[in-house]
C-alpha cells in the first residue's frame, strides 16, 4: 500500500515540477549571463525526470528505477543550493553541499546495491532532502541584507516546512511505528502533498529572488551608463572649452603683436611688450599641454614611498627657495606619485613666484603629524581675496584682478594642483592673504582617504 502511494504522488509531484521547471528555462534564455537561473532550470529538471522515474517504476526496471530516481531528486536539490550560492551571499561552510551530495550517492549506490527495503530508502532520501534544504536555508538567510525581503521571507518558510516533513518522514520509515504520529503511512502521503506546496513555494521564492537580482543589475547598469555620459558630456565640454581657450590665449597676444608690427615702430619699450606677449602665448600652451599629459594619472597615480628631506632638496635645488622642515613632524615619508607631487609643488612655487616673488621670497613650510603633512607656500605678495579661496581651483579660472599683460597661464595650474591633491586623499586650500599663504595637504598613508586639511 506504501508503494501504491508513493507511485501516485510522486506522479503529482513530476506534474508540479514541470512548470516552474519550463519558467526557470525560459529566464536562463533570457538571461543567458545569469547563472542562477540555469543552475534552477538544472535543478528542478532534475527533480522533475527524477520524480517521472519514480511514477514509472511499474514498467521500468525494479533497480533501475529506485536508484536513477533517488539520485536526480538528490542532486535537483543540489543544484538549487548551486543556484542560491551562484547569487553569492556570504555563506562559510562553501562546500558543505558538495559533501553531502557525496555522502548522499554513497548511500543511495549502497542501498542499491543492498536491495534495501522501501523505508531504509525513505529514510535516506527524505534525510537528503532535509540537509540540502537546510543548506540552502542557511544560505538565503545569510544573504537576507542582499537578497530581497519577500523571497526571503518565503524561501525561508518554504525550507523550515521541507525540513521537518522530510525529517519526519526519515523518522517514521526509521522506527517503523504504528503509532498515528509516527506511521509512514501517514508521513507518505503528507510528505508528497507537503511537496507538491514546497515545489511551489520554491518556484515563487526563487522567481522573486532572481528577478530582484535582475532588477538591480539593471539598475547598477543603468546608474553606471549615466555616469559614463555624464563623464563624456563633460569631457566633451572640457575639450570645448580647451579648444575656445587655445583660439582666444593664441589669438590675443598673435594680434596685438601684429598691430605693433604694423605700427612700423619697434622700439625698446615694443620689444619688450612683443616679448611680453610671446611669453603669454608660450605659457598658454605649455599649461593646456602639460595639464593633458597629467591627467591621465589623476585617477591611477603611482604610489610610492617619498622622502619629505628629498623632496626640500629638490625644491631648493630647483626654484632656489627657502624650504624648512618642522622638527616635531612626525613622519619622514608620504605615499605619493613623485611626479604628480612634484608638479603640484612647483606649480604652487611658481604661482607664488609669478604674483608675489617681487614683493619679498617665497617660502615653503613643510609640517604636519603621524597622519597629515602640509606644504605651506608662502609670498609676500598681495594674496588672494577671501571671496576668490574657492574659485582658483576651479578649471579654467583666472583672477579678475590680473593686469592684461600678466603671465597668468589660462587657469589649469591650481586645478591641476588641487586634482592632483585628491588623487592623493588630500585637499589643496588658500589658508591666508596676509601673508600670501596657500597648503598643498596630503595624508602619509593613501589609506587615509578622509583626511582634511588643518
Amino acid at each position: 500500500m506504501t508503494e501504491d502511494l508513493f507511485t501516485r504522488f510522486i506522479a503529482l509531484l513530476a506534474a508540479a515540477v514541470l512548470v516552474p521547471s519550463v519558467v526557470f528555462l525560459a529566464m536562463s534564455i533570457t538571461e543567458p549571463t545569469m547563472r542562477y537561473w540555469r543552475w534552477l532550470t538544472l535543478g528542478f529538471l532534475a527533480i522533475f525526470v527524477g520524480a517521472t522515474f519514480g511514477a514509472m517504476q511499474e514498467i521500468l526496471p525494479k533497480g533501475f528505477t529506485p536508484l536513477v530516481s533517488n539520485l536526480l531528486i538528490g542532486i535537483g536539490y543540489f543544484l538549487n543550493t548551486r543556484a542560491v550560492h551562484s547569487l553569492g551571499p556570504n555563506w562559510g561552510f562553501q562546500r558543505l553541499d558538495r559533501l553531502l551530495l557525496a555522502v548522499f550517492v554513497a548511500l543511495v549506490l549502497a542501498m542499491t546495491a543492498a536491495a534495501s527495503s522501501y523505508e531504509t530508502r525513505v529514510a535516506v532520501v527524505s534525510l537528503g532532502i532535509a540537509g540540502f534544504t537546510a543548506i540552502m536555508m542557511t544560505q538565503v538567510y545569510s544573504g537576507r541584507t542582499r537578497f530581497s525581503t519577500l523571497a526571503v521571507a518565503i524561501l525561508l518558510a518554504v525550507c523550515g516546512l521541507n525540513i521537518s516533513i522530510s525529517a519526519m518522514r526519515s523518522v517514521a520509515a526509521l522506527i517503523q511505528s504504528d503509532a498515528l504520529g509516527l506511521s509512514l503511512l501517514l508521513w507518505d502521503p503528507v510528505f508528497f502533498i507537503g511537496s507538491i506546496a514546497v515545489v511551489f513555494g520554491f518556484a515563487i521564492g526563487f522567481f522573486i529572488l532572481g528577478s530582484n537580482v535582475i532588477s538591480e543589475r539593471t539598475n547598477a547598469l543603468l546608474t553606471r551608463e549615466r555616469q559614463l555620459t555624464q563623464k563624456l558630456h563633460a569631457s566633451i565640454e572640457d575639450q570645448k572649452n580647451l579648444q575656445l581657450l587655445l583660439m582666444h590665449e593664441i589669438k590675443r597676444p598673435i594680434n596685438a603683436m601684429s598691430a605693433l608690427v604694423q605700427s612700423g615702430v619697434v622700439d625698446a619699450a615694443r620689444r619688450q611688450e612683443l616679448s611680453n606677449l610671446m611669453a603669454q602665448a608660450t605659457t598658454s600652451l605649455e599649461e593646456i599641454g602639460a595639464y593633458e599629459e597629467l591627467s591621465r594619472l589623476f585617477e591611477h597615480p603611482n604610489m610610492a614611498p617619498l622622502s619629505l628631506a628629498a623632496i626640500a632638496d629638490d625644491l631648493r635645488s630647483k626654484w632656489r627657495i627657502d624650504v624648512t622642515i618642522t622638527p616635531d613632524l612626525a613622519v619622514d615619508h608620504i605615499q605619493g606619485d613623485a611626479l604628480l607631487v612634484d608638479v603640484a609643488l612647483g606649480n604652487l612655487v611658481e604661482n607664488a613666484m609669478k604674483f608675489g616673488g617681487d614683493c619679498g621670497p617665497v617660502r615653503m613650510l613643510i609640517n604636519g603629524d603621524a597622519t597629515c603633512v602640509h606644504f605651506d607656500v608662502t609670498d609676500g605678495g598681495p594674496g588672494i581675496p577671501p571671496e576668490e579661496w574657492d574659485k582658483v581651483w576651479g578649471k579654467f579660472y583666472r583672477s579678475a584682478g590680473l593686469s592684461a599683460n600678466a603671465l597668468s597661464g589660462c587657469g589649469l595650474g591650481l586645478f591641476a594642483v588641487q586634482s592632483i591633491a585628491k588623487a592623493h586623499g588630500g585637499v589643496a586650500r588658500v589658508t591666508s592673504q596676509t601673508p600670501s599663504q596657500v597648503r598643498f595637504s596630503v595624508p602619509t598613508d593613501i589609506g587615509h582617504t578622509d583626511v582634511k586639511a588643518g
